[in-house]
């Protein structure tokens, strides 16, 4: 992906390797200013996660210091709720969609059960019903990497432990769900979840023609 913005005396250059490059906190910024809050999410979690001198609070306290007020007030949905444990592109724009569906944020990386070899970790967890989210990319299933079938076995045999270690339901969803009309909305209100505020549809409907526009592909795992 290529974002070209514009020059600002502001910016953090840094080189790696004799390449200058604006710095990551930087980068993850202006992605947040000229792009979708979706795309923009997916770069700020991306960069918590990467380096642990990064957190929401300095990216937005470095967009509200940007000399430039061009894009500041869009970025502030994205930077403000960057998380690090968010492990792949798929979750962050999950966790957008989500939030416009107008669902609670659920808790990131939670273990269910005991830490480690113990429990499992679900990708989202809703405490209060007692659900678990598994945003599940195509790519896990097509044959890349091993058998398909072994692969949604050894789901099916996940979800039963997390079943026995306190969920009340686990509920997966694909891409096909983000950019499908309200699929999304009717898979988590099938497991119990119910909206605690209005959707954005404005955010939701941009999402799916920003997603279905990826090349071709390019789905996230």
């Amino acid at each position: 992906m290529q974002v070209h913005t514009s020059a600002h005396a502001d910016r953090i250059i840094e080189e790696i390797h004799g390449i200058r490059l604006t710095s990551r906190a930087d980068t993850c910024v202006d992605i947040a200013r000229h792009r979708h809050p979706g795309i923009g999410l997916v770069a700020a979690d991306a960069a918590v996660g990467a380096d642990r001198t990064i957190d929401s609070l300095s990216l937005v306290t470095l967009n509200e210091e940007r000399m430039s007020a061009r894009g500041r007030r869009a970025a502030r949905w994205a930077l403000s709720r960057a998380d690090g444990r968010a492990e792949s592109a798929f979750e962050s724009l999950s966790r957008a969609a989500i939030e416009w569906w107008g669902f609670p944020p659920p808790e990131l990386q939670q273990w269910i059960g005991a830490d480690g070899a113990g429990g499992d970790r679900a990708d989202m967890w809703w405490s209060v019903r007692r659900v678990a989210g598994e945003a599940d990319g195509r790519i896990k299933y097509d044959g890349r990497f091993g058998d398909p079938a072994a692969a949604l076995r050894a789901r099916e045999n996940r979800d039963r432990r997390l079943l026995r270690r306190g969920a009340r339901a686990v509920v997966h969803w694909g891409w096909d769900d983000l950019t499908d009309g309200d699929a999304l909305r009717a898979l988590l209100m099938s497991v119990g979840l119910s909206p605690d505020h209005p959707p954005d549809l404005a955010r939701l409907a941009t999402l799916r023609t920003t997603l279905r526009a990826r090349p071709k592909g390019s789905e996230p795992p």
